[in-house]
């Protein structure tokens, strides 16, 4: 598979696994919230010690779904985040949780889907579809591939666009994972069930991204099943790093449940510490582009965020992949230096320089996909002073925008406040013109 069609199948993987070890840095809480909702919110919750303040937004939030509606939550949690930096790195895996307990029931999951937004990597979208899929097997006994197929058939037509059909099939990922109890090899065939190979590579990439934050991350609102988001519960659902699956039950004979199915405990480790090739190294090479794209953020999680070990570990992936794993690394890094234009690019330089420019592809994505807001990406190629880099930077937003908007003069629009001497890279990366393959060739 070529750069190019590498690059339009890992449009928007996201960064929520690394919320884990940023959210041990905590700050101190803001003086004067505002008498909001939100407000007070904060000056209930973040007093309390770190566990018993994540359930407290939550329950918050969840309850704010039930009472006022989505948008009203999604506020909340907009405006939260600029009180509390810590539910900031979080805020992907709290917008699930708002989407866990948004949904009603089949019939409007395409009502609660377009109430969610963007913000926050999307994650409300994401937590729908996980309910989605879980009510949908407690009903029917199973999934099968009509019913794949036909979840995310708004998102294909003339309303919906690539952004959202994007969200749709990556959320699709998260919710079968999370359907069969984090075995990741299941999730993964679920979504060969795809008829379009683009909407099986991003499905691909949710299942590595659940299957990842379930072991980094098993108390997290994103981990939860429907029935938890409602009840505000810390039950933990699948199997960690240092859990293998076959003592993934709570005691012997419990089954776990997942709005009223049985979900099977996972036979799938989902991390290996002394491996950390795992599972990439295990599973069959049509998922491989997909897991090293998340793999970066299990590396960083077992070596305690060194980055220049982990552009190491890139170093030695297969070739096929490496840059990959450096577009991933990128996007750890954007999650860690909470989108520092200098500080990512003073992190991409640890690695070996011939990738650095797919470091900063994955840096530039991340920053567009955070916001779905071309002028944040462009902004951060604007910072780059090399030209080599700066070219791939400048292609890479293109082909976000390539992503979020359908009309080609929308796309021209956006792509109009580049800096000159690299409009047109922007505009082949946004499917404007032909593209020149030199912008980030791989050695």
């Amino acid at each position: 598979m070529s750069g190019m069609q590498h690059s339009r199948l890992s449009i928007v993987v996201g960064a929520m696994m690394l919320l884990l070890a940023a959210g041990c840095q905590h700050t101190a809480p803001r003086v004067g919230s505002p008498a909001t909702p939100a407000g007070e919110t904060f000056d209930r919750c973040r007093p309390l010690a770190a566990e018993a303040r994540t359930a407290c937004y939550e329950e918050r939030l969840v309850s704010m779904v039930r009472q006022e509606g989505v948008p009203a939550a999604m506020e909340a949690l907009s405006q939260l985040s600029e009180f509390d930096e810590d539910l900031r790195r979080d805020g992907h895996v709290y917008a699930h949780a708002i989407g866990l307990a948004a949904y009603t029931g089949a019939d409007e999951v395409g009502q609660r889907f377009g109430e969610c937004t963007p913000i926050f990597q999307s994650g409300c979208y994401h937590g729908v579809l996980q309910a989605y899929f879980v009510d949908l097997s407690g009903r029917q006994g199973g999934i099968d591939a009509d019913a794949v197929n036909a979840l995310c058939s708004e998102q294909r037509g003339p309303e919906g666009g690539r952004w959202l059909l994007f969200q749709c099939v990556h959320g699709l990922g998260h919710g079968l994972t999370m359907l069969y109890g984090h075995d990741l090899a299941r999730a993964l065939e679920g979504c060969d069930l795809l008829l379009d190979s683009w909407e099986r590579r991003s499905c691909y990439g949710g299942a590595f991204m659940e299957s990842v934050v379930n072991a980094t991350m098993p108390h997290h609102p994103a981990t939860r099943s429907p029935a938890d988001a409602e009840h505000g519960s810390h039950a933990h659902h699948g199997t960690t790093a240092a859990q293998p699956s076959e003592h993934a039950h709570h005691a012997e004979g419990h089954e776990e449940h997942h709005g009223g199915h049985a979900a099977a405990t996972a036979p799938f480790k989902a991390l290996d510490p002394e491996n950390p090739h795992y599972p990439c190294s295990e599973l069959d090479e049509r998922y491989l582009s997909a897991c090293y794209q998340m793999q970066t953020s299990a590396v960083l999680f077992f070596n305690k965020r060194d980055f220049a070990a982990t552009a190491r570990f890139c170093d030695e992936a297969p070739d096929s992949v490496r840059h990959l794993c450096y577009q991933s690394l990128g996007r750890d890094i954007n999650s860690y230096a909470e989108q520092n234009h200098a500080q990512t690019i003073r992190l991409c330089a640890v690695g070996d320089p011939r990738y650095r420019s797919w470091c900063y592809i994955g840096v530039v994505k991340n920053l567009v996909d955070l916001t779905a807001r071309a002028e944040d990406g462009i902004a951060y190629c604007r910072a780059i002073s090399e030209a080599e880099y700066k070219r791939a930077c400048y292609e890479a937003v293109g082909e976000q925008i390539w992503v979020l908007e359908q009309e080609a003069e929308r796309r021209e629009e956006l792509c109009r406040s580049a800096e000159p001497a690299y409009l047109d890279l922007c505009r082949g990366g946004a499917d404007l013109l032909a593209r020149e393959p030199v912008a980030r060739a791989t050695p």
